[in-house]
């Protein structure tokens, strides 16, 4: 939020200095305007700060958003209005031009205008001002900011602090050793191995666990992961397997066939012990379109499947049992959560002063792994100091009512929320591409 009124402030600042000639009478009321935005970019920067979240302060942010897109309005079609006088002037000649322009600019219609939608713009920042000031909220944000020392080497920290990617998986110790066992021994047919359960329990956290487990490496001559989600096209996922063998061409994405697809695929599985893992499948057609690629040649190939739906599993393989994911139980959750909110350590443990606000975040995530593992995330970028884990257990609390159909988005929804505010808006950016997708870092850089 704040970066959109910083890029509306660039806007004008650039602006300014770039057509400082041209303003004609404007100025004094965009470098007003500018100002205003200025303040209210720092008072959208030290309520993140002070991670204010009420109905007022998300209606002023919104009524800000809203002129500081405004803005950027009026100045991009000002400029639109210029460049075009600009063009229609040097095609009449350039010593017209010269001679002309700065005189008649004056003239065009839109100048006229853009004096009035600024006075209105900056007296819709005026309103908003003079309500922030009624409400009193700047002796909130100036004492908040100014109440310690110690709030200040917080926040260093916080944007210091490593985020540590949590290798150990916990309470998938029994699971794992009956899936290798399954991949790896048994029957010679085909078989598919499903693992079931809701969302956030770590369905793809055990299957890349047993993926990447060295005894199942070594008992396949061909191994390949595909993603398939919700939303799906079909020779995406062929295409995703056969790049595991070859390199695919750009004009192939678009022009072969999917059943020539299927073919290469099926031929070179042919006579090769193959594991395949189709993550995320959500619907019987989803497999059935993929199904007649993996040929069964009685030689121990394997297909792992991860689903929510449990239909699914067995409509893939109805001699096999589908492995159902249960909860964390009370010491597996404590024992993610430490690992997560304490890294660094081989054995990290929890200081004495904190382990009871520590207890009470893990039970509410009722052992689902995905919100102790975020829970952890988050507390492991934060001061280890009972008040600092008095208010991340308030917030956990906010967010979890906020969100009563759901309890794992409102533990999303804290993570998201505890982002330093030049993060929110990049991180955003993720929801332009398609789920489970791979993302071009030139294309979210230019983005």
């Amino acid at each position: 939020m704040e970066s959109i009124v910083q890029f509306a402030v660039q806007k004008l600042n650039d602006f300014v200095r770039k057509e400082a000639d041209l303003l004609l009478g404007v100025d004094e009321q965009i470098i007003s305007l500018r100002t205003k935005l200025e303040w209210m970019r720092a008072f959208l920067k030290n309520a993140h700060r002070m991670r204010i979240e009420n109905e007022l302060f998300k209606l002023w942010m919104s009524q800000i958003r809203e002129v500081a897109y405004d803005a950027e309005d009026v100045i991009d079609s000002y400029i639109f209005n210029i460049e075009q006088k600009r063009r229609e002037d040097t095609s009449a000649g350039f010593m017209r031009c010269l001679t002309s322009f700065a005189g008649c600019i004056k003239d065009i219609p839109a100048i006229h205008d853009v004096g009035k939608k600024i006075l209105n713009l900056e007296k819709r920042l005026g309103d908003i001002k003079e309500n922030i000031s009624q409400y009193d909220v700047g002796n909130i944000l100036v004492g908040g900011e100014a109440s310690s020392s110690s709030n200040q080497s917080q926040l260093r920290r916080e944007k210091m602090a490593p985020i540590v990617e949590e290798a150990d998986v916990v309470g998938f110790e029994e699971e794992t050793k009956t899936l290798v066992r399954q991949l790896t021994e048994g029957d010679a047919r085909r078989a598919v191995i499903s693992i079931t359960g809701m969302g956030g329990l770590g369905k793809s956290t055990l299957a890349k666990k047993v993926y990447n487990d060295i005894h199942v490496k070594t008992s396949f001559d061909f191994q390949a992961w595909v993603y398939v989600s919700q939303q799906y096209l079909v020779r995406e996922l062929l295409l995703s397997i056969i790049k595991c063998f070859r390199d695919v061409k750009r004009d192939e994405k678009e022009m072969t066939p999917e059943e020539d697809l299927r073919q290469e695929l099926s031929q070179h599985l042919q006579g090769k012990r193959y594991l395949v893992v189709i993550d995320d499948i959500w619907s019987r057609q989803a497999w059935d379109s993929l199904v007649s690629a993996f040929r069964d040649t009685e030689n121990g190939s394997r297909v792992l499947l991860t689903t929510r739906n449990e239909d699914v599993a067995r409509h893939a393989d109805a001699q096999s049992t589908p492995h159902k994911l249960r909860l964390l139980d009370g010491n597996e959750s404590w024992s993610l959560f430490c690992k997560r909110a304490l890294p660094g350590n081989l054995a990290p443990t929890c200081p004495p002063n904190l382990e009871e606000l520590g207890r009470k975040m893990v039970a509410k995530c009722g052992g689902l792994p995905l919100g102790i593992a975020v829970l952890g995330g988050v507390l492991s970028r934060k001061e280890k100091s009972v008040n600092t884990w008095e208010k991340v257990l308030k917030s956990v609390e906010w967010w979890l009512n906020e969100s009563k159909e759901d309890g794992i988005s409102g533990i999303l929804a804290l993570s998201y929320h505890d982002m330093t505010y030049e993060l929110k808006p990049c991180f955003l950016y993720f929801g332009a591409f398609p789920e489970d997708s791979e993302i071009d870092v030139d294309d979210l850089i230019k983005l």
